[in-house]
């Protein structure tokens, strides 16, 4: 009887161990862990953003360091439901400010530009927000 009992519950056992094993393959195949065209140029934004608040603050010129960033609205996003008119419009309004910063360099420019990243990333991507608020230069008052 012992042992039936041990039988049964050593299967029961393997049973949830299986389904477990099962689910969590399954999400991670649901999650994408190669870096989208989006993140990789996310990523290139970041530095670029990095370079041009050393430039600025050192009063450095910067028309030499203009990044190609128009790529953003064809990229291929990690999830696709950051595609669409709302992440389209995000897209646009950064083209703009980033272009502002090369037609008019200064800091004010430049915060407006990493706002507008912080402001898409709020709606789409909260994880590097933090990050990228490093990014503004303080203004003295």
């Amino acid at each position: 009887m012992k042992a039936a009992l041990f039988l049964i519950s050593l299967f029961v056992l393997s049973i949830m161990l299986f389904q477990s094993d099962k689910v969590n393959r399954q999400e991670l195949s649901n999650y994408n862990t190669q870096d989208s065209e989006l993140a990789l140029l996310m990523r290139e934004m970041h530095e670029q953003a990095k370079l041009l608040k050393l430039l600025l603050v050192n009063g450095e010129d910067i028309d030499q360091y203009e990044a190609d960033v128009d790529f953003i609205l064809e990229a291929e996003p990690t999830r696709p439901s950051v595609q669409g008119d709302e992440f389209e419009s995000f897209a646009r309004y950064f083209l703009k400010t980033n272009k502002e910063i090369y037609q008019n360099p200064g800091i004010d420019n430049y915060n407006i530009m990493v706002e507008s990243c912080v402001a898409c990333h709020k709606e789409f991507c909260p994880g590097p927000v933090r990050t990228i608020q490093k990014l503004r230069i303080k203004v003295p008052s």
